[in-house]
């Protein structure tokens, strides 16, 4: 049985207590929560993080993107490796790269 099926019978059920500590009708509760999840403990402290997807190298504008086509099974190998070392295929691709470069 999925989770959300499993939920759902529970709840219907009564088997779920609601965590009280978290109801509220505060409507400022929201921004408390959301400050807590970036972990800031003020608006302009927020407003200052860098939100999205890392930059890659030392220029703080967006990196470069280079596109190109590989066969199906080298995109399969490709996968497979980066699943079995904890790492996206975009991350090998340039630890191959460099690596090629370096040694050219």
């Amino acid at each position: 049985m999925d989770h959300y099926k499993k939920l759902s019978r529970d709840i219907e059920a009564g088997n779920l207590t609601p965590d009280a500590s978290r109801l509220t009708r505060d409507p400022k509760a929201g921004e408390r929560i959301l400050l807590e999840a970036a972990g800031a403990e003020t608006w302009e402290e927020f407003e200052q993080m860098q939100m999205g997807r890392p930059r890659v190298g030392e220029n703080r504008g967006p990196s470069p993107v280079i596109q190109t086509r590989i066969p199906h099974a080298l995109k399969e190998q490709l996968d497979t490796y980066a699943t079995d070392h904890g790492q996206k295929a975009s991350e090998v691709v340039r630890e191959a790269l460099t690596r090629f470069l370096r040694a050219a």
